[in-house]
């Protein structure tokens, strides 16, 4: 109890110090771009901070797997690393494939979208809090009920947020086909994705499309011209990071909060940058750095998790 006491004093020293040098060179937190897909460029040294419990499905079909990926993981690797610095994470999944300890998920190699959505299922130990969904790249490639592509995904989604009612639903375009005639009905298909999920975001659902648009052709393999090479696993996976980034600063995703990383520049939270190096220099900030980690790490360790 002494050692929890000390710590939090040096966290009321700290936010004390944060409070009475920052409080006039604070800015708010950056306005959404229209679409997520320049969103983890916006601040792509960002990690999710707070603690937060992070149980993710990954769901869909053989690129969910990691089809093609050099270690099998796919995109959930990459995903993983980046948002488990500083948050519990557990992939969900009946499913496991990858070198990666943690992978579960529920991505069915050759699946369309209606075989996808007869597999949905409620019965995890525990639920969801976030749903990364693509789905149609074999309804797109087999010609399976193109004409009604679209209400298979709506019934999809539908069965989705109905069964994990307070998970964050994110729904991906499907990435670049080599072929041409696939790719223009890949096209059409991705066109279609907004208006599925428009009535559930007008009902308030915390659902969004992703944008795949940095996944270009060369990222796509060539041999069989549908699953993504390691490089273009990673840029799915940094589209999935900065969705969820713009799910946090929508409220979406409890009481998540941003800090920075690979920089000393900044510190971000909910409302505030908050720019010390700007008045007091490098080394103020590398001791206020040191500090919060030394305490958060602490913390962590022996008791109630606190925010600085």
């Amino acid at each position: 109890m002494a050692f929890k006491s000390r710590l939090h004093c040096i966290y009321l020293i700290v936010s004390a110090y944060l409070t009475i040098t920052c409080s006039s060179l604070s800015i708010p937190a950056p306005d959404l771009p229209s679409t997520y897909e320049s969103v983890s460029q916006l601040r792509r040294d960002a990690i999710v901070t707070g603690g937060e419990e992070l149980r993710i499905l990954p769901l869909g079909d053989s690129i969910t797997r990691g089809e093609g990926s050099s270690d099998g993981n796919g995109y959930r690797l990459a995903l993983y690393d980046w948002l488990q610095l500083e948050n519990d994470l557990d992939y969900i999944g009946r499913l496991t494939t990858g070198t990666m300890v943690d992978n579960h998920h529920e991505g069915y190699g050759g699946f369309p979208i209606d075989a996808i959505e007869a597999l949905v299922t409620s019965k995890y130990p525990e639920q969801p809090n976030l749903v990364l969904l693509m789905a149609g790249t074999n309804d797109v490639i087999q010609k399976h009920n193109l004409s009604t592509s679209s209400a298979a995904l709506d019934k999809l989604v539908n069965k989705v947020v109905n069964a994990y009612p307070d998970a964050v639903v994110l729904v991906a375009e499907i990435p670049p086909l080599l072929n041409p005639k696939r790719e223009a009905r890949r096209l059409e298909y991705n066109s279609a994705i907004p208006g599925v999920i428009k009535k559930y975001v007008d009902d308030g659902r915390h659902i969004a499309v992703v944008d795949m648009g940095r996944v270009k052709p060369e990222y796509i393999n060539a041999t069989d011209g549908i699953h993504p090479i390691d490089e273009g696993y990673r840029l799915i996976a940094d589209a999935w990071y900065g969705a969820i980034l713009a799910a946090r600063y929508k409220g979406w995703l409890g009481e998540l909060t941003f800090a920075t990383h690979n920089t000393l520049g900044g510190w971000i939270s909910d409302s505030t940058w908050t720019l010390e190096i700007v008045t007091y220099g490098v080394m103020s900030l590398v001791v206020l750095f040191a500090v919060r980690k030394l305490v958060n790490k602490a913390i962590r360790k022996y008791g109630t998790r606190l925010s600085l």
